[in-house]
């Protein structure tokens, strides 16, 4: 993915590098740097004025959205020294890239299966989001992240939503098993891992590695540990654990302690995607995370408390099965960030 990645925003790297060097030699003239050391410079700004392939590539940046509406990527050749940064030229072309692949579902799924065609599309939004195909992207680590061939093969074949080949029809649970294997990401059956690993289902083994990611984070990023006792926080209610760690008001600067509750969801799930007909980018997880307050504010009103008179504040993360992340989820990396 990553090297696919390369040939898509090749052309956005090399405008925005010459971008930067337009602007370095402005910078120059206005230091009055002597005209022997501009001399590199001014060879690269000559050469720039002539290279038809970069106007070839500016030509396509500047033409690259179908809609005239749109503002254009890419000033022309004789405005460079206004190209916009790399990042938000290759931001841009992703952006368009993903509109395209989104307006092309229909056509590229193929079949009469209109609940398939719009899971698919469901799918293809929520991993054009920020955050999703994370792990296709990351630089190489340590060994122990590292994946067995044939499963990180799945990985990509589940990831673009490629049919995949020998998977057994029935799953465990007695369900029909589709041919992307979709079915199985939202399980809450079969068991995943081994030993003192395994999990009920990964429906809720993801649950708890993005709890444990999201502890080990906060505590070596942050300095913080998380509380993960939130038993008996609602009076009368001792059995309940309305979150799954614990931020002190202190650290965070808040009024309230912080509830971190996770929760993963599937985008393209069969009942996720009926509630979302027109594909509406993150509304699964912004869902969740609603539900989750909703659920709150109900055990609350069975013990007589109104939500402003909690002793604690309530905090979904949620998160897309893809790494897309929900708006409260967003506004937590923001506020971890400043920390």
């Amino acid at each position: 993915m990553g090297l696919q990645d390369v040939t898509l925003t090749a052309g956005a790297n090399y405008a925005a590098a010459l971008g930067d060097v337009a602007r370095m030699m402005d910078a120059l003239k206005e230091k009055h740097t002597p005209e022997e050391h501009m001399e590199p410079v001014l060879m690269v700004a000559a050469q720039i004025r002539k290279d038809q392939e970069l106007a070839q590539i500016v030509d396509e940046l500047r033409e690259s959205t179908e809609d005239a509406t749109t503002e254009k990527i890419c000033p022309t050749v004789d405005q460079i020294e206004h190209f916009p940064t790399q990042k938000q030229m290759s931001r841009a072309v992703y952006k368009d890239k993903a509109e395209q692949l989104i307006r092309q579902s229909d056509a590229a799924f193929g079949g009469d299966d209109t609940q398939m065609k719009l899971r698919y599309k469901n799918w293809l939004v929520s991993q054009s989001q920020l955050g999703a195909g994370a792990q296709f992207k990351a630089l190489p680590g340590p060994k122990k992240y590292k994946i067995e061939a044939t499963t990180f093969q799945i990985m990509i074949q589940q990831f673009l939503m490629i049919e995949i080949p020998n998977i057994p029809r029935k799953c465990l649970c007695g369900a029909n098993m589709d041919k992307y294997a979709m079915h199985w990401i939202d399980c809450p059956q079969c068991p995943t891992g081994s030993g003192a690993a395994q999990q009920s289902s990964w429906l809720y083994g993801r649950h708890n590695k993005l709890r444990d990611a999201h502890i080990k984070l906060t505590k070596d990023y942050l300095c913080l540990t998380l509380s993960v006792k939130s038993n008996g926080s609602i009076p009368g209610q001792p059995d309940q654990m309305p979150g799954d760690s614990i931020a002190s008001a202190r650290f965070y600067d808040t009024p309230k302690d912080l509830y971190f509750d996770y929760t993963v969801v599937n985008p393209a799930g069969p009942a996720n995607s009926r509630n979302n007909p027109n594909a509406e980018p993150l509304k699964t997880a912004n869902t969740a995370e609603v539900n989750k307050i909703k659920k709150h504010h109900a055990k609350l009103w069975q013990s007589r408390i109104e939500p402003e008179d909690a002793t604690f504040e309530k905090v979904p993360l949620g998160f897309e099965v893809t790494g897309a992340m929900g708006k409260r989820t967003k506004q937590h990396v923001k506020q971890m960030l400043k920390k």
